[in-house]
């Protein structure tokens, strides 16, 4: 009966240093060898190049386990055949490659960059882990082996999450495509991995009174004062994100209208928001004001990620000042809001997440019922005259 064993030919050592870890057939005293897709540091091997990686030999233990079924199967069959024909027998892929897949996928997306940006971070990790994958060899094992190697990479439990969640996207849109195209059931490799819940955010705000000493702070540093001038621009907007700032349209019958960049295009109102102008904004919305623009940041800025960053870093200059947070940035804006009004000022959880532009509660209700932006009015300016007045 044929043998299989994991091994590493020395003889093929790339450029890169790293060698291919290949399975080797034994038949007939006959030897075939079938690539894995995966490439090792010598680091990773014995003295006697045997592997040594944790990370990916329950993977190909549970793929020689396979293979082994597959010849079972075939009984008597496989005396005729070569060592060649048996490795390419046990190994051949009916489906897809599903490296070519995720890259089609990614290329064929009509989402955020940002979003997009991700499932290119998702897919390089995944092909620094194993450079071809199919899908047949999405499994369980294969999943855990991907999360180990997530974790000793360095990704945090919010990135091993998120990613996961982004592979599984992508994976049930490859099922779906090869059920189509051969009529093959492919078997649900995530209904056994249970991926790992993120941890709790952190909480990301300031009581009202350090809000106030910001907004008065005598500023002699140009930077510390348009830095702060932008932190209460969208703390007035209950707390919109730096990137809508950026784009947002100017201003008609006395109200700020935009589509939020993060969700536009996953809602069927496009994520529609509008706020009225309170009289404490009026005086920035003047300073700041576009030639085509509300504000002209995006004609002092090549990009919006580059306006968030510097703001931010000038953010920074007020921690030891106001003996703020390390890690203040913008994102205190919008948490600091919705804390407030909350706890201070008694608005619902459901007018704050109207205030905040969430989906959350309003896919089914919002198809019934219009939405009153008036709320939002209400619950604006209960929380800026708690803060400010």
């Amino acid at each position: 009966m044929a043998t299989f064993l994991i091994c590493i030919l020395q003889y093929n050592k790339r450029k890169d240093g790293k060698y291919p870890v290949s399975i080797r057939v034994t038949h007939n005293r006959q030897p075939a060898y079938i690539n894995t897709g995966y490439y090792v540091e010598k680091s990773k091997l014995s003295r006697n190049f045997e592997l040594r990686d944790n990370l990916i030999l329950p993977e190909l233990l549970h793929r020689i386990e396979n293979y082994e079924k597959k010849l079972v199967k075939l009984g008597i069959s496989a005396d005729k055949m070569t060592a060649r024909q048996l490795a390419d027998f046990v190994s051949a892929k009916s489906e897809m490659d599903f490296t070519d897949f995720f890259r089609g996928y990614i290329d064929g997306m009509k989402l955020s960059k940002k979003t997009i940006g991700l499932y290119n971070v998702c897919f390089n990790l995944l092909q620094k882990f194993r450079e071809t994958v199919y899908l047949s060899d999405i499994d369980n094992a294969f999943l855990v082996s991907f999360l180990d190697y997530l974790r000793l990479s360095g990704v945090g439990k919010r990135g091993q999450q998120y990613y996961l969640v982004l592979l599984k996207a992508v994976f049930k849109a490859a099922v779906k495509k090869h059920r189509k195209t051969t009529g093959e059931f492919t078997e649900d490799a995530f209904e056994e991995f249970t991926i790992p819940e993120p941890p709790q955010p952190k909480k990301r705000n300031i009581p009202a009174e350090k809000i106030r000493a910001l907004a008065n702070f005598e500023c002699g540093d140009k930077r510390m004062g348009f830095a702060r001038d932008v932190f209460m621009i969208s703390f007035l907007l209950c707390g919109t994100n730096t990137i809508d700032l950026f784009g947002m349209e100017k201003p008609k019958d006395g109200r700020l209208s935009y589509n939020r960049s993060k969700t536009a295009g996953k809602r069927k109102d496009n994520a529609f928001i509008s706020y009225r102008i309170e009289p404490e904004l009026l005086p920035m919305l003047e300073k700041y004001a576009g030639t085509e623009k509300a504000f002209n940041f995006s004609e002092r800025y090549a990009n919006s990620l580059n306006f968030n960053a510097k703001i931010n870093d000038w953010l920074k200059l007020f921690v030891s000042e106001l003996d703020l947070p390390a890690d203040f940035s913008t994102y205190y804006a919008r948490h600091s809001w919705a804390t407030i009004a909350r706890n201070k000022c008694g608005i619902s959880k459901d007018d704050i997440s109207l205030s905040l532009n969430h989906s959350t509660g309003r896919v089914v209700t919002d198809d019934y019922i219009e939405v009153d932006f008036s709320l939002i009015d209400v619950a604006n300016r209960s929380v800026i005259d708690y803060v400010l007045k």
